[in-house]
């Protein structure tokens, strides 16, 4: 009984000292698991903020890409236009212009050759600008060189504020100058007098020389399909879109509804802050006049000087609600845990390491024991350690399989094996199938090459035949058209052959004459001339080319011997 007691209470011991063993162990485990799983909340909340960034990006950059089609469209309809009416022609006089930097507002004063279109000046050009402006909507220009850069000599009002595109030039320190320069075409937007705008130049030429340029022009704007977009996407619960381009007095943000407030300037002051061209920009703050901070995903697009972004309040990225969630299911998890490995250790784990310990080492000897002689569970064992079961036929079968494999690529029978073996079972196995593939393609590849080099030995055989033909019976020209044809119809197979020579003395009535006929490995002495103006001959000599007839009628072959035999005879 002192024994009994004993090992019972050594055994208790034992089973406590695992358990807890193991709870401390899962404990920590699901501790640091939690701290991984919070940090891939947060990424991924962040990248859910990007992702809704870098689609309205995408859409932003669309809409522009678009209305930069249409303008560079306007300008060709401009040159066109321009074109129909006759050739720009520069005058001797000059007139003094007032112009302003487009970029710096700066006025220069500046005298340039008056140019005229049909005896009329330049400036009269506005009937065909504004006919470009109602058939497209955008604005057009007319420049001329000047030792500053280029000078908008005629144009139309921008329509959106009735301000008037004249007496502005372009300086040679802007970027379009030096295309033009290189004739080449600049598309982009730029600033006009602080105002965004999408446009295209092109070059324009005067006496051989570049004088000037051609330009069509569009307020930049965002279109009502992507303000509706922007305004009613939501963001997790709360969060929002926004559109802010400050120049072009675009404000689609639901903060920024009155520009003029203090408000409004320090949600201005917060987009800007840190924005770099190209990356989105995170920031945390607290939203003004509101209890809240907010997580704020900010891009800045250079080339349209517009912010584009998405913001929500930071209690909706998620972190709090799942890790909750996960505290609650990872000590639920680890409860479980510990008391299936304790009823395992008591009821299976010894049993089963001396069987599977067998089973592994007969394996690694070679041995494959047969499926009803490899039992590692026993009925009254736990129904889910089945899997092990499972586990050693799953390998007694695979061995099978690659051993009928192997038996058959030894053999030389790549396409039907005697097992049916899918990839992905195993490593192994999926390289003995490659192995079978490779050796079947090179099966293959050599039967083509062989074919090939066939091919090759017979033509070149072929060639070196009738140059020995050509060389020792070339004086006697119907000796020489009957070795041909018949050596030609024997060594492609055919059934009959014949040779034509063209006479050629009348030249109003040229015929095909038969010079050696073959037929059934005997000579036909045949002669007799057909018009080249009918029959295949005749289609043949013209167009100069083989032609092949493979959907022969019955009796074709009959019937036309007939033909000739008459032609003969008549």
């Amino acid at each position: 009984m002192d024994s009994k007691q004993s090992n019972t209470k050594i055994r208790v011991a034992a089973n406590l000292f695992f358990v807890g063993f193991f709870t401390a162990v899962f404990f920590i485990l699901g501790f640091i698991c939690l701290k991984s799983q919070e940090k891939e909340v947060l990424e991924k909340s962040n990248q859910q903020l990007e992702a809704a960034v870098n689609s309205l990006k995408f859409r932003v950059e669309t809409e522009n890409k678009i209305s930069q089609e249409k303008v560079s469209e306007s300008l060709r309809m401009f040159i066109y236009f321009l074109r129909q009416n006759g050739q720009i022609t520069q005058e001797k006089d000059s007139i003094g212009r007032q112009a302003t930097n487009f970029l710096t507002g700066e006025t220069i004063f500046e005298r340039v050759p008056r140019w005229t279109l049909r005896g009329r000046d330049i400036s009269y050009l506005n009937s065909i600008i504004e006919n470009v402006y109602s058939l497209t909507g955008t604005q057009s220009a007319v420049y001329q060189k000047i030792s500053q850069g280029y000078l908008i000599s005629a144009s139309n009002f921008d329509h959106s504020d009735k301000q008037l595109l004249t007496d502005i030039y372009i300086p040679n320190t802007s970027d379009i100058v030096p295309m033009i320069e290189n004739g080449e075409i600049y598309e982009g937007n730029i600033k006009i007098l602080k105002k965004q705008y999408v446009t295209a130049f092109f070059p324009l030429f005067l006496d051989a020389k570049i004088s000037g340029m051609l330009s069509c022009m569009k307020r930049y704007s965002v279109s009502r399909e992507l303000v509706d977009y922007v305004k009613n996407s939501i963001v997790f619960n709360s969060g929002y879109l926004f559109i802010v381009s400050p120049d072009a007095n675009i404000y689609v943000h639901p903060e920024l509804t009155n520009i003029e407030s203090l408000h409004a300037e320090r949600m201005l002051n917060k987009i800007k802050n840190g924005v770099q061209a190209g990356s989105i920009v995170t920031s945390v703050f607290k939203m003004p006049e509101k209890d809240y901070n907010v997580c704020q995903k900010t891009l800045y697009i250079k080339e349209l000087d517009t912010y584009i972004g998405a913001c929500c309040p930071e209690s909706e990225l998620g972190v709090e609600f799942y890790k909750k969630i996960r505290i609650i299911g990872m000590f639920l998890f680890l409860w479980i845990i510990s008391i299936t490995l304790l009823v395992l250790y008591n009821s299976l784990f010894f049993k089963l390491f001396s069987r599977i310990q067998n089973f592994v080492y007969m394996v690694s000897k070679g041995k494959i024991p047969e499926k009803n002689r490899s039992k590692i569970v026993s009925k009254v064992e736990v129904r889910e350690l089945k899997k092990i079961q499972n586990a050693v036929n799953s390998i007694i079968d695979n061995k099978n399989n690659r051993i009928g494999l192997i038996d058959k690529l030894t053999k030389g029978e790549y396409d039907n094996p005697v097992f049916q073996i899918e990839k992905g079972n195993d490593e192994e196995t999926d390289k003995l199938l490659a192995l079978r593939d490779a050796l079947a393609v090179k099966t293959t590849d050599d039967k083509e090459r062989e074919l090939e080099e066939f091919r090759t030995d017979w033509i070149n055989g072929g060639i070196t035949k009738f140059i020995e033909i050509l060389r020792f019976h070339g004086q006697d020209r119907k000796v020489l058209a009957y070795n041909i044809i018949s050596n030609l119809v024997k060594y492609i197979g055919a059934n009959q052959g014949a040779i034509y020579f063209t006479n050629e003395e009348d030249p109003k009535n040229i015929t095909l004459e038969i010079a050696a006929c073959y037929a059934y490995e005997k000579q036909k002495l045949i002669s007799g001339k057909f018009s080249v103006d009918e029959g295949l001959l005749g289609r043949a000599y013209h167009e100069a080319r083989i032609i092949s007839l493979t959907d022969l009628p019955p009796g074709y072959i009959k019937t036309v011997v007939w033909e000739m035999l008459s032609l003969i005879i008549w």
